[in-house]
């Protein structure tokens, strides 16, 4: 074993006599579709750019793809393609469709431009020609990009059954990156001492209906041996300095990170959870020396002890930190694994000792197919868990809105319930025709709240499925040898960390589900024995009624005699009269049976009810889960099949989509806003019996704001909608209730849905959404504001219309690009530093006055500084509009979506 520079690397990790150190992090970033931006912000731009400024090569000067004759740039770090060409084939193989046969066209193309790189090695289904640069390595460069920009326009077109096949053929352009001291100096522009050595890979990874770039990085402290992770004609230098090479290490991880988000979009694994919990990729470290040699044998080794409390900040005997040895075979090499889930930041970390140092090249094959292996494991965990918990969420919050509607409905069953008691005839009559409004709308509700709950109850068997994954996919990757007395490495991936938050969050989602149902059951167990007891009154007064009859009966020949007296009088009359009465007695009477049979059965409502719920009813068929999900699949075939018929702009190919579902949104977006606005102006007066007249109101109000609040999408983020998702997230639709501030009720639009609707809709990164949360919490605090102002005039709450034009007037629309969403963040954040959204309300107000003394923007109202209030503290939800939402046809803007 070389010892060269020994004596420089005794700090590498303190209290070892470690001659190796690597950092290896996994960094993952969305490489498309970018089915919104212009060519030049195509994804494999972006991909030619960040290798040419990785490799020292100067930009294109123009926006042409490469020719295949023209020379490619001139490189000064080292590239080694590293296509997946084994897998697209095996993925091709039972392919069908216009899909598949464009992509055996890239594959005979992918073999055309590259014939050096035809045949597999090893076992994991890459090949590998050699290390190129100066200008072999340009042209190679210039040729993976011509071929991602082929695959990019089918990546474009994604659908469910061409994933796997798509993100195969992107992986036929996976290469691997090495740069040396200087070049990484030159990259991070730090001034410190030397990184030696950096290796970076490149793959690709088909996760959650997207395409990912999966980078690893590798820093190393020493030249690696294996051709895996640089040329041979790598310099043989070392880490020779005695400052901090963790430091060093992680500042240049840092910078490495951040040109890849530059480059690309950002990615961000999150539990959905009270707050998002992030979940980065795994950390390793991987370090070797002779005095960590045998720790099987030696398992209280002082050098293993001090890389973990260096490394893992806990130790080996930690309840925390898990242990084994992973063997692989045939080449019998062992690698004792440490790993620990570090809560802050949220990272699993790993510490990877070598056992068999002296095999060299081998040993580091070893430890690359270890890195990778588990890396891919606990991504594609990842994913799967981050696609359960966000639907967890969306699942949680739609509970949370029926136990919401159950609890403010029982709080009306109470006050109905005490009138019990006194009231008679048609007083008792009318109260339980309210009654049975209260029980139609929880009938309604009981069967959604099943659906709800056999949601929650799959994403249990969801789950569960994930982690049974998980624990094959790692018995089937690695050997792994138990530690005495330690958690085993297999355990700590399956039930630790990430899984272990997302295991609580699906139980605390389907107890939420239970609890709503259970509410609902009880108050229609209620009300059912409320019906109960009075069929047993009426049936009690049967024997009453019969008495009646009975007398009636009794009577009735003394009616007769009496009447053929009076009758013997009026003979000179004539029949005239007799007729006209006995026809006017029939006319009553049948008007009465007439009445009596169209209410039969109906409830007591009044006209205004009517037509507001008639009105609600049509908005409501329109916007609901299943008509959208047919509308969008509808359009998006539409698009599909425009890209498939020939090239063309990425822009052009969906431009008609985005137009359709942008009037849609606006469409959907307004007519929510005029029924909120209805139900906001429902009157409480009319009727007489002033005291059961506003008790009557108030439940057929609570019946509309119920039916408008759960009966909407069971998720936003599935659908291109940002304006009605907004509007829904910052409205306070609870106010409406009462017409009071309702600071308990929960958000129609959950932390899951906003996020996604924002990053996939209007292209906004993780941290971004933060400030337009913020946004929108001032945004609905200013509705709140502007209600109790408006609630001094007789009105009740903001004007949602005023709520929605504010929201468009951000500018964020379908079909956003990048910097069209840029735009639109800075117009909120400016608004939020300068309190400009004061007075906002008021200005698009319907009401003259309140327009008048609406303030200039920016000023502040007398109650102090704009955005103060009671519930400030309380997330908001980000906003997104394409203009001032106005009118359309019912065909595209009124309708389930695109005509």
């Amino acid at each position: 074993m070389s010892t060269s520079g020994m004596d420089g690397a005794r700090g590498l990790v303190p209290g070892t006599e470690a001659e190796l150190l690597v950092l290896a992090d996994v960094m993952s970033v969305l490489w498309g579709p970018l089915v919104t931006e212009q060519e030049a912000q195509q994804p494999w731009k972006r991909h030619e750019r960040f290798l040419r400024h990785l490799l020292g090569a100067p930009e294109r000067p123009d926006e042409t793809p490469p020719d295949d004759d023209a020379r490619g740039p001139s490189l000064d770090g080292w590239l080694l393609p590293q296509p997946a060409l084994r897998q697209a084939e095996k993925e091709l193989a039972d392919a069908r469709g216009p899909v598949a046969e464009k992509a055996h066209r890239q594959v005979a193309d992918f073999r055309r431009r590259f014939p050096d790189h035809l045949e597999p090695v090893d076992d994991d289904e890459t090949t590998r020609g050699p290390w190129l640069t100066g200008t072999d390595g340009g042209l190679a460069l210039d040729r993976a990009v011509r071929g991602l920009q082929a695959c990019g326009r089918l990546c474009d077109l994604p659908d469910e059954g061409d994933a796997a096949l798509l993100g195969a053929l992107l992986n036929l352009y996976a290469c691997r990156l090495y740069v040396s001291g200087e070049q990484v100096r030159r990259l991070t522009g730090a001034d410190r001492d030397l990184l030696p050595h950096a290796c970076l890979d490149l793959r690709f990874r088909s996760r959650l209906r997207r395409f990912w770039l999966v980078a690893t990085l590798s820093l190393w402290t020493a030249p690696p041996a294996s051709l895996r992770h640089a040329p041979a004609e790598r310099a043989d230098t070392r880490w020779t300095s005695t400052s901090d090479v963790r430091e060093a290490m992680r500042a240049a991880r840092d910078t490495f990170e951040k040109q890849l988000q530059d480059a690309f979009t950002p990615l961000r694994m999150s539990v959905f959870a009270g707050s998002n919990l992030p979940y980065p990729p795994p950390r390793f470290w991987v370090v070797r020396g002779d005095d960590m040699v045998g720790v099987r044998r030696r398992a209280d080794q002082g050098a293993v002890e001090n890389a973990s409390r260096a490394l893992l900040q806990a130790s080996p005997s930690a309840s925390t930190t898990a242990a084994g040895v992973i063997e692989q075979w045939p080449s019998g090499s062992q690698l004792y694994v440490l790993r620990r889930y570090v809560p802050d930041p949220g990272v699993p970390r790993y510490v990877v000792v070598p056992q068999r140092p002296e095999a060299g090249a081998e040993q580091e094959e070893a430890v690359r197919r270890f890195i990778y292996g588990m890396s891919d494991i606990e991504g594609r965990a990842a994913a799967d868990l981050y696609d359960v918990s966000t639907d967890a969420n969306t699942r949680g919050a739609l509970a949370d809105s029926y136990q919401y509607v159950a609890d403010t409905g029982n709080r009306l069953w109470d006050q109905l319930s005490m009138e019990f008691p006194t009231a008679r005839g048609s007083q008792l009559t009318k109260i339980h025709r309210q009654v049975d409004l209260i029980h139609q709308v929880l009938l309604q509700g009981v069967a959604d709240l099943e659906e709800v709950r056999t949601e929650a109850a799959r994403l249990t068997a969801t789950f569960e499925d994930t982690v049974a994954a998980l624990v094959d996919d790692f018995d089937r990757e690695f050997t792994e040898v138990p530690v005495p007395d330690r958690q085993p490495l297999r355990s700590s991936v399956s039930q630790s960390g990430y899984v272990a938050t997302t295991k609580g969050v699906v139980d605390d989602t389907c107890g939420r589900a239970q609890r709503a149902r259970e509410a609902y059951e009880g108050i229609l167990h209620s009300v059912t024995l409320a019906f109960d007891e009075r069929r047993v009154r009426v049936t009690d007064n049967i024997s009453l009624w019969a008495l009646a009859v009975a007398l009636g009966l009794a009577v009735a020949p003394v009616f007769v005699e009496v009447w053929g007296a009076i009758a013997g009088r009026w003979e000179g009359a004539g029949p005239t009269v007799f007729v006209w009465a006995g026809v006017g007695v029939a006319v009553v009477a049948g008007l009465f049976l007439w009445h009596r049979l169209r209410t039969l059965g109906g409830l007591e409502l009044s006209g205004d009810f009517r037509t507001r719920y008639e009105a609600l009813r049509r908005y409501l068929t329109d916007c609901r889960t299943e008509p959208l999900e047919r509308a969008l699949q509808r359009s998006r075939s539409v698009a599909r099949a425009r890209g498939l018929a020939g090239p063309r702009p990425t822009v052009s190919t969906w431009e008609q989509h985005h137009a359709d579902w942008r009037a849609c949104d606006r469409g959907l977006a307004r007519r929510f806003a005029e029924q909120v606005d209805a139900i906001r102006a429902f009157p409480g007066t009319g009727v007489s019996e002033e005291r059961r007249s506003g008790l009557r109101t108030r439940i057929e109000r609570w019946a509309l704001v119920s039916l408008l609040a759960t009966e909407r999408p069971r998720t936003f983020f599935g659908y291109p909608l940002p304006l009605l998702t907004l509007l829904y997230r910052t409205y306070p639709l609870w106010d409406a209730l009462t017409g009071a501030r309702d600071d308990d009720g929960p958000s129609l639009v959950a932390d899951a849905d906003l996020m996604l609707t924002l990053r996939v809709t209007c292209r906004a990164h993780p941290e971004e959404v933060e400030s337009v949360d913020r946004w929108l919490h001032a945004l609905r605090v200013e509705a709140r504001r502007e209600g109790e102002a408006q609630a001094a005039g007789g009105s009740r709450g903001a004007d949602a219309r005023a709520v929605l034009q504010a929201i468009a007037d951000t500018g964020i629309h379908v079909g956003m690009d990048r910097a069209e969403w840029k735009d639109a963040l800075r117009l909120m954040r400016e608004s939020l530093d300068a309190d400009s959204i004061t007075g906002h309300l008021a200005a698009h107000s319907r009401d003259p006055e309140r327009r008048a003394a609406a303030p200039a923007p920016g000023s502040r109202p007398s109650g102090g500084p704009s955005g103060q209030s009671e519930n400030q503290g309380q997330r908001p939800a980000p906003g997104d509009g394409d203009g001032a939402a106005p009118r359309t046809t019912r065909s595209t803007a009124g309708g389930p979506g695109p005509g």
